[in-house]
């Protein structure tokens, strides 16, 4: 996926740290998986970087949309409230609580989905590494086709002063005639 890393494999393995241990915060990430401080760009030392990596899980979690983000902010714990309001501190409650998403049990989530959305988080990440986007409110990148302005109509509408205002006739009930 990169220079350092052209499998992604070391990427998927410290998601997968992750993943046990839970990110509820910078220090999770220090502790867990060390190795992800590294691939951010981020001044002020250890903690500034685990931050970077807290704002790249959650921008990457929040792209991947529903019910893929979601599940996988509910494995990861990155959300403080879940929606059974209260937190889940171990793993298999996290599982439970993702697989709530694909309407299985936690076990199913495992064996069936979690690998899979890990990847698909990994790819994800490694493509806002690329870019140096880990935030959500990216600077658009000017030279993608959906930033280019398209021409207008040749013959564009006439301004809506240009019409009358239509008069509308009373309905009248009709008697069958």
């Amino acid at each position: 996926m990169d220079r350092e890393d052209p499998t992604g494999k070391e990427l998927l393995e410290d998601l997968v740290l992750l993943v046990r241990r839970g990110v509820r915060g910078p220090e999770d990430v220090i502790k867990a998986a060390p190795r992800l401080l590294t691939r951010v760009r981020a001044t002020g030392g250890e903690w500034a970087e685990a931050m970077a990596v807290v704002r790249l899980l959650n921008a990457a979690t929040h792209a991947l949309g529903h019910p893929r983000g979601s599940a996988l902010r509910a494995l990861l714990a990155l959300d403080p409230v879940p929606s059974r309001g209260r937190v889940s501190l171990t793993l298999t409650d996290r599982r439970g609580d993702a697989a709530v998403y694909y309407d299985v049990f936690g076990d199913s989530f495992r064996k069936d989905y979690e690998r899979h959305l890990l990847l698909a988080l990994a790819i994800e990440m490694q493509q806002r590494l690329r870019r140096g986007d880990d935030t959500t409110h990216a600077v658009p990148d000017k030279a993608h086709p959906i930033f280019t302005t398209l021409p207008g109509p040749a013959n564009p509408p006439p301004p809506a002063s240009a019409f009358k205002a239509a008069r509308h006739k009373p309905v009248t009930p009709s008697t069958g005639e």
